[in-house]
C-alpha cells in the first residue's frame, strides 16, 4: 500500500492520502496516480477558492441594492457552476483513496457544502432587496443606472382591475369600468398608467409603446387604446357576429 502527505489549498491542514492501490503496482504507476491524485485534491481546493471568493465579494456588500440584479444572476450561475465542478472533483478523489480515508474526505464534501448553502442565501437576500424595491418603482422621475424612475407607494385598490384581451366588443365595457375604478383615486398618473399596461392581457398586451410608459404619459396611453379599439363600427359588427353564432332555443 502506498502512502503520500499532500497538501492542497482545500485544507487548512495537511491531509494524509492513501492511495488505493495494491501492492503489485509498479512504482511508476503508483507515482503515476500519486500525481493524478496530487492534481484532483489541487483542483478542489481551486474551486473551493473560486466560491470562497464569491462569498467574501457578497458579505462586503453593505447596501443591499448596491449589486445590481444582473451581477447577482452571475454570481448565483457561478455559484452553481463551482457547486457541480466540486462534486465531480471530489466524487473522482473518492473513488481513487482508500476506504478508510473516505470519511475524512467527505468532512470536506459538507464543509463546501455549507460554504454553498451561506453564499447562496446571501444571493437570495439580496434578490429579494432588489424585488422588494420593483414593486414600489415605477420608471420617471429619478435617474438610475441611465433611466428615469420614480419610487410609488400604490395605494390599495378598491375593486379589482379589469382586464381588457384585445376583443373590440368587450372595449366599452373595459373602457367604462377602468376610468371609474381610476376617476377617484388619489394615485398619480404613473400609477394608473402602470394599472392600465398590466391590464392589458391576450392580444392586447405590449399595446401601449415604450416611450409612453417610459414618460408616464397616461393621456397618451389613452389615445393609443383609442385609437386602435374605438371604432363603433368594428364594434358593432363583432357583437352582430356573436349574436348570429348564438344556438337557436329550441
Amino acid at each position: 500500500m502506498c502512502r503520500v502527505i499532500l497538501t492542497h489549498p482545500d485544507t487548512e491542514n495537511d491531509v494524509k492520502v492513501e492511495l488505493q492501490s495494491p501492492m503489485s503496482t509498479p512504482k511508476s504507476a503508483k507515482g503515476g496516480k500519486m500525481a493524478e491524485l496530487k492534481a484532483l485534491i489541487a483542483k478542489r481546493g481551486a474551486v473551493k477558492s473560486k466560491m470562497a471568493r464569491i462569498n467574501t465579494a457578497i458579505v462586503a456588500v453593505e447596501d443591499p441594492l448596491a449589486m445590481s440584479m444582473a451581477q447577482l444572476r452571475v454570481h448565483s450561475r457561478n455559484v452553481e457552476k463551482y457547486y457541480s465542478e466540486y462534486n465531480d472533483v471530489h466524487d473522482a478523489v473518492m473513488q481513487a483513496i482508500h476506504e478508510n480515508q473516505k470519511e475524512a474526505q467527505e468532512a470536506k464534501l459538507i464543509e463546501f457544502e455549507d460554504l454553498y448553502n451561506e453564499v447562496q442565501v446571501a444571493i437570495e437576500t439580496l434578490m429579494e432587496a432588489h424585488t422588494h424595491r420593483e414593486r414600489a418603482v415605477f420608471p420617471t422621475g429619478v435617474q438610475q443606472n441611465g433611466q428615469t424612475q420614480i419610487v410609488i407607494h400604490q395605494q390599495a385598490l378598491r375593486a379589482p382591475l379589469p382586464t381588457f384581451d384585445g376583443r373590440y366588443e368587450n372595449w366599452p365595457k373595459f373602457k367604462s369600468m377602468f376610468h371609474d375604478l381610476m376617476r377617484n383615486s388619489p394615485d398619480s398618473d404613473a400609477v394608473k398608467l402602470y394599472h392600465l399596461d398590466k391590464s392589458l392581457v391576450g392580444s392586447a398586451a405590449g399595446i401601449i409603446d415604450a416611450k409612453t410608459i417610459q414618460d408616464n404619459n397616461y393621456q397618451q396611453a389613452w389615445q393609443i387604446l383609442e385609437q386602435r379599439y374605438e371604432n363603433k363600427r368594428l364594434i358593432i359588427d363583432a357583437h352582430v357576429q356573436g349574436v348570429l353564432q348564438m344556438k337557436n332555443v329550441v
